[in-house]
């Protein structure tokens, strides 16, 4: 009688266990330490794989990695369900993922498994990322649009946030900027004013954009944006902006030219957006009415109707006739008139109007940028341009206005605001 060969033994053992096994809902696929263990305890792991390997027992079942005794393992007819199972993808996972490399693509859990499986494995993996259907211990992340597949013990770090564009850094620090300044006194602030103040280097096109991007498009109001000097305002504060004497003044400067320098009150109306003409025109019509317009603004009446106008042009310079046509030269009258009156010398005006000023105050070389704006005819923008002209060539200086009492709100509209000081004082460098 043939003797008995004990790995002989020991395979057909670990064979009838595994179709014992796979009777179970649970405990199937299973690993080969453990249907050792249940086959026969006492075998060492020489003898496991030495039965495993064994002829013709080799050929009945399937081993997901034969060089790992943690390994799943069912019998040969049972590939495609292996191949599905949570056993597997957690297997082939576990051999990958760690806290410092968490998650991973199809390609490197396939490439775990024996090639035999190779293919249902990868048919299964695509089945998952399509149903979007993993085991509780697992999770996809996608990057770049492709899937990797994690372990939930070992979660991928949350994606960066997308990078923002020049536009939308600058429209937040508008925001932020605006918030900031909301008690300060120069409150609302011109627009350059709010740029000057998030010290930004962008271009024009890239302000203009910020202009139009969130937060700054829902939180903020802009009246007059094609103004460097237009008001702006958190849209919280709409009244606020709405009666302020900065938005008068803005939308004066917007609607005056240099031969109509008074405009009725329904024509300042127009230069502002329809959503905040009706609430303009009755915080307007009740300024009127109480004789409560800035100081550097003066009223009249045509016919019955508002006529608004700056104080300042009282005391501006005639605008020059024209001179009357000449018989005879029709190309040259025509030539004449085409030609562009000279610009405004803002530091002659300057000069004259602060020597006038300062003999009136006593000579104490020390006049108000109130008194000055009115006197100086120019939008806001070129005189803060002019003025800081003549501050760097060392003609004049400007001082604050701490340790005042009770400033006006006009005051407070002409002063500029330089490192948390209004300036308020003009004074003549020697």
């Amino acid at each position: 009688m043939p003797r008995a060969n004990p790995i002989d033994d020991l395979a057909r053992k670990l064979l009838t266990a595994l179709q014992q096994l796979r009777q179970s809902p649970t405990d199937y696929p299973t690993t080969v330490a453990r249907l050792a263990v249940l086959t026969d305890p006492q075998a060492t792991p020489e003898q496991v794989k030495k039965a495993l390997n064994k002829k013709p027992f080799a050929a009945l079942w399937l081993i997901a990695n034969k060089k790992d005794t943690h390994s799943p393992i069912v019998l040969i007819e049972d590939l495609e369900r292996l191949a599905a199972s949570e056993q597997l993808l957690e297997y082939a996972l576990g051999q990958l993922c760690s806290a410092e490399k968490p998650s991973h693509p199809p390609a490197k859990l396939i490439a775990k498994v024996e090639k035999a499986l190779r293919p249902a494995f990868k048919a299964a993996l695509e089945r998952a990322v399509a149903d979007n259907n993993v085991p509780p211990t697992v999770g996809i992340a996608w990057v770049k649009n492709k899937p990797y597949f994690y372990l939930q013990r070992f979660p991928p770090p949350p994606p960066p946030p997308p990078k923002k564009k020049p536009a939308e850094e600058l429209s937040e620090q508008l925001v932020r900027v605006l918030t900031e300044q909301r008690e300060g006194v120069n409150y609302p602030l011109p627009l350059d004013r709010l740029f000057e103040l998030t010290a930004t280097t962008a271009a024009a096109a890239v302000r203009k954009q910020a202009l139009g991007k969130e937060p700054f498009r829902s939180q903020a109001l802009l009246a007059l944006p094609k103004r460097a000097d237009g008001p702006v305002a958190l849209s919280a504060d709409r009244d606020r902006l709405l009666s302020s004497p900065s938005l008068l003044h803005s939308v004066l400067g917007a609607a005056r030219t240099p031969d109509n320098q008074a405009v009725a009150a329904a024509d300042l109306v127009k230069k502002l957006p329809k959503t905040m003409q009706i609430d303009f025109r009755n915080h307007l019509q009740r300024q009127i009415a109480s004789r409560g317009l800035p100081d550097t603004i003066g009223l009249i009446y045509s016919k019955k109707k508002p006529l608004l106008f700056f104080r300042a042009d009282l005391d501006a310079a005639p605008i020059p006739l024209p001179p009357p046509p000449t018989r005879g030269n029709e190309v040259a009258a025509k030539r004449e008139e085409s030609i562009a009156p000279p610009p405004v010398d803002f530091a002659h005006c300057f000069d004259e109007a602060f020597a006038r000023l300062d003999r009136e105050r006593g000579g104490h070389n020390h006049v108000s940028l109130v008194d000055l704006r009115r006197a100086v005819p120019v939008e806001r923008g070129a005189f803060e341009a002019g003025l800081q002209q003549l501050r760097r060539a060392g003609r004049y200086s400007l001082s604050a206005a701490e340790g005042r009492h009770g400033i006006s709100e006009d005051e407070r509209t002409a002063g500029i605001l330089e490192d948390g000081s209004l300036l308020l004082f003009v004074s003549r460098r020697e």
